[in-house]
């Protein structure tokens, strides 16, 4: 009797296949890497200036009513401020331009002009919120308010994530970072603002006369107080 012959076995390419599993593990890595780098927050506690657009949900509690405006907003860390405000079709609504010691504010639809000093009660015409205009630095820049009777929290890792005023009943949250990208909210008893920052540049824009605003002749010029 002849013995069986045996059937060859089949050899695998074992260490190819290991191999190519630790080139993929190493890709997937190196992806998740540059990911991570391209979502990671900017940190705009750390600039001096720039440019963002926005687009801002305003919902007026009392009348029950809910609009959006897009705002263009340029600024010099506590020096200049500009902010330009337009309809989603590119209406323009209002501008305000903010200094060290005086806003100035034109509401294009009701042809009038405001001036004064930046206080609480300066931006009510506009947004119906006592929010000092000063506070758009701390806004845009992730600055912890100072002021008396304001608290700020941070989160872990040391992004501004909330600020409160009792006296001025209003609070601020700061969420979704993903690159230049934010949200603020902006709660009070009579309004809220839901401000979508969605670009960043991190330079103001050039223009003339970008920080100067002069009531038109045809607007009645309103001083604050």
């Amino acid at each position: 009797m002849t013995a069986k012959s045996k059937k060859p076995r089949l050899a695998l390419p074992l260490p190819a296949v290991r191999g190519n599993n630790r080139a993929l593990i190493l890709l997937l890595l190196v992806s998740l890497f540059l990911w991570s780098c391209q979502t990671k927050p900017i940190r705009y506690d750390d600039k001096k200036e720039g440019y963002w657009q926005s687009k801002v949900l305003i919902k007026d509690k009392r009348q029950n009513k809910s609009y959006i405006v897009h705002v263009d907003m340029n600024a010099v860390m506590g020096e200049s401020l500009r902010l330009d405000v337009t309809t989603p079709i590119g209406g323009h609504l209002a501008s305000l331009v903010l200094s060290d010691d005086e806003v100035k504010y034109l509401l294009l639809k009701q042809k009038k002009f405001f001036l004064g000093k930046p206080t609480p009660t300066a931006l009510q015409p506009l947004i119906s919120i006592p929010l000092d205009p000063v506070l758009l630095y701390n806004i845009l820049f992730d600055k912890p308010i100072a002021q008396d009777g304001w608290a700020c929290q941070k989160s872990a890792d040391e992004f501004l994530s909330s600020c409160h005023s009792e006296k001025e009943q209003i609070s601020m949250k700061f969420s979704d970072r993903v690159m230049d990208r934010k949200i603020v909210h902006i709660d009070h008893p009579k309004a809220h603002l839901q401000m979508n920052f969605v670009t960043y540049e991190s330079q103001v824009q050039q223009k003339k006369n970008l920080f100067s605003l002069d009531a038109p002749k045809d607007f009645q010029v309103i001083r604050l107080r």
